[in-house]
């Protein structure tokens, strides 16, 4: 190895990305031939989001030298970098064929199987790794992330002490065994774990959030919502889909049976009245919780500027929509409660897209928002003025947007629940 390429190597594991990008300039120049450099110079581009040049890196190292099993797994975990999850364990598999020891092989398949919920497959996958090697920090990692995720919230809690006993500094351990103990309840060792992964490693967007949600999870109504979204997120899509659908048709069911019964009417309005308020608690209880954290010394800290502007914007729709109400209540007139609609509708829209990962989730989301506020204007126009005293084509729009505006609230929550799921 030469001594351009050694410094890269050092850079890289000092996080230090664009120095090394820089040193592996210089030493494709000097040895062009060499497939290391285009490995991790693909490394480098993954690790700074750069996918598309990772790729091609990757792609060149393993035509380069096919047979390296290095040049595969290393093309796998950029795959899995860039959320080509299918990509990234064929990739993988082709690593181990080549060589069965290859231990970032079979952590890619780990990885993948853990995207996938595929719990039995992590452990599996991360058990070959431990059976190479016993000390890789990364495998007992995955280990303890499937045994949480099945429940063994004791059995992950050790393994991650193993694997800190193993290295101390490992950021990503101090991580996973902060969430673990926020499952567990265990907030005040959760915030412990979240801030000593923070100082290790201030870019580890993990812990980043797991931080939050242990400031968030000091209220108590938002602790039962966070454990119904940490049960949740153990699920795999198609799972996810039956208990929502499986809620959902639930609460019909006991509605209806109660409200046909006069006797138990009261009842069922007591009902629906809990079933909306944990729909609207699950769909706005991430963004106004980040709206009270402004207010908080350590959670201005660790909000991003996306993250506030989401708290904030969902904080005043709802303001402004509780106060649609009340005034609808005050001046007993239907303006209010067209005006709380026309706030309130497109706010659900607008929570999910601040919810929604980066790419193609937020930006569907943020699109369905935009198309959500300009129905609401519409709907807005043809209740207030009255359809018949508007010009023929403003009537007409009026009259398509009143069509479907009431769709806004449930289809948007179908639609961010499947991007999601994606």
């Amino acid at each position: 190895m030469s001594q351009r390429l050694q410094r890269a190597t050092m850079l890289i594991q000092m996080r230090r990305y664009d120095e090394a990008k820089r040193e592996l300039t210089l030493s494709m120049a000097d040895d062009p031939e060499n497939p290391s450099n285009h490995m991790f110079m693909g490394l480098c581009h993954s690790e700074l989001k750069e996918n598309e040049q990772a790729i091609e890196h990757g792609e060149l190292a393993v035509r380069m030298a096919p047979e390296w099993s290095k040049a595969h797994s290393m093309l796998s975990w950029i795959y899995m970098k860039a959320h080509k999850y299918k990509d990234a364990r064929l990739g993988a598999e082709q690593a181990l064929r080549l060589d069965p020891a290859d231990t970032m092989a079979s952590n890619v398949i780990a990885m993948v199987c853990a995207d996938a919920k595929d719990w039995d497959g992590a452990l599996r996958a991360a058990e070959m790794t431990l059976a190479h090697d016993p000390d890789d920090t990364e495998a007992l990692n995955i280990r303890a992330l499937a045994l949480r995720s099945q429940g063994k919230a004791g059995a992950s809690v050790e393994e991650l002490k193993r694997s800190l006993q193993i290295d101390a500094e490992d950021a990503t351990s101090h991580a996973n065994l902060g969430w673990t103990y926020l499952q567990k309840g265990d907030l005040e060792k959760a915030e412990t774990h979240f801030r000593e992964a923070l100082r290790l490693n201030p870019e580890l967007d993990w812990a980043r959030q797991g931080a939050l949600e242990t400031l968030k999870a000091k209220v108590p109504i938002y602790r039962w919502i966070l454990g119904y979204f940490i049960w949740m997120a153990t699920k795999t899509a198609g799972m996810q889909w039956v208990i929502i659908i499986g809620l959902y048709f639930g609460y019909k069911v006991i509605y209806l049976a109660l409200a046909a019964n006069p006797a138990t009417q009261g009842l069922a309005y007591g009902f629906m009245a809990l079933y909306l308020l944990f729909c609207v608690t699950t769909w706005f209880a991430g963004p106004i919780s980040d709206a009270f954290l402004v207010l908080h010394p350590f959670g201005r800290l660790v909000l991003t500027p996306w993250e506030r502007c989401g708290g904030l914007a969902v904080g005043a729709a709802l303001f402004l929509t509780l106060a649609a109400l009340v005034s609808e209540v005050v001046l007993q007139n239907e303006i209010g409660l067209v005006l709380a609609m026309c706030v309130g509708f497109p706010a659900i829209p607008m929570a999910m897209m601040f919810q929604s990962r980066e790419g193609t989730p937020r930006n569907v989301m943020a699109l369905v928002t935009v198309a959500s506020f300009a129905m609401a204007i519409g709907f807005g126009v043809g209740a207030i003025y009255g359809l018949e005293n508007l010009p023929t084509e403003i009537a007409s729009f009026c009259r398509t947007c009143s069509q479907g505006f009431f769709f806004v609230p449930l289809g948007s929550i179908i639609l961010a629940n499947f991007l999601s799921m994606r």
